[in-house]
This record gives structure tokens, C-alpha cells and sequence, in this order.
């Protein structure tokens, strides 16, 4: 391999880290705006693992995805894998051309989607690799949804 082509794949590779940890920050953001002042990125691992991208509370676990071409079947897989086996797993991707993180897509367990009260119409999808169905809807009714569990469960 010459130098200069370690050298274009080495900066390939920092900029597409660069384009995730945006998105990661993007997604934080996103959060706080809405009263998860807690959310942070976890840069650490806990346990030797990494347990998802974003951390907003307890038994939930974002993973934060920013590239060009679709992989779902692996990223539900790489997330369900990095959580704990108790938590609801959030795949999140950012919609090119989209600032409004809102708008991304995410796909969350239909089990979690619709134990939680999510629109029993939402559009699901099979995922060979994880064998279970996720239900995919924007950002922003994950969030909705979770927030109104919580104001619920806190009357």
C-alpha cells in the first residue's frame, strides 16, 4: 500500500468518525432540548463493552448511525448486542439533508414500541438477524412516547 493511499483511508476513516460523533452530539442536543439534561455520549466502555452510543437513562440504549448507505439488519444487531438484555435498544439514523434529529429515522423493538403505547399502525419490519420485529418511526415519537410514559408513571 503507497502512502498516499494509507494516508486517503486514514482520513476517510476520521472523517466518517468525525460524521458519527456530529450525529452522536446532534442526537444529545436533541435531547436536552427536551428535558433529558442527563444524555451524554458514552465514550467509555462499562463491562468491555460499549452500551450504545447515547446514554439518556437506565434501560434505554440509542445507537447513533450518520453514513450514506443503509445497513438496519446489522445496526439492530450491533445495538441489541451492545445493550443490556433488559433494555429497550433505539437505532437512530440521520436523514441526509435533515437537521431536525426529530425527523431521523429510528427503529425500536415493536415489543418496547408498542408495550410503551406507540400508534398500534406504525410500519414494522422483520429483522432476520436479531429475530424480532422493530417498528420504524421518527425520532421524535420515540421520544414523545417515552416522555409520556415517564409523566405518567411519575402522577
Amino acid at each position: 500500500m503507497t502512502d498516499d493511499v494509507a494516508r486517503t483511508l486514514s482520513s476517510r476513516g476520521r472523517s466518517n468518525r468525525n460524521k458519527g460523533a456530529q450525529a452522536e452530539r446532534d442526537v444529545c442536543r436533541y435531547l436536552w432540548d427536551r428535558g433529558w439534561l442527563d444524555a451524554r455520549r458514552m465514550l467509555e466502555r462499562v463491562h468491555g463493552k460499549q452500551p450504545g452510543d447515547v446514554w439518556c437513562f437506565d434501560g434505554v440504549s440509542i445507537e447513533v448511525k450518520n453514513v450514506k448507505n443503509s445497513s438496519w439488519p446489522s445496526w439492530r444487531s450491533q445495538a441489541r448486542m451492545a445493550a443490556d438484555p433488559n433494555d429497550v435498544v433505539v437505532v437512530v439514523r440521520k436523514k441526509a439533508g435533515t437537521t431536525d434529529v426529530g425527523l431521523w429515522t429510528a427503529h425500536i423493538t415493536a415489543t418496547d414500541w408498542f408495550r410503551w403505547g406507540g400508534n398500534p399502525k406504525t410500519k414494522t419490519t422483520w429483522c432476520e438477524r436479531t429475530a424480532e420485529l422493530w417498528a420504524v418511526v421518527p425520532f421524535a415519537h420515540v421520544v414523545d412516547t417515552i416522555n409520556e410514559l415517564h409523566e405518567r408513571h411519575n402522577k
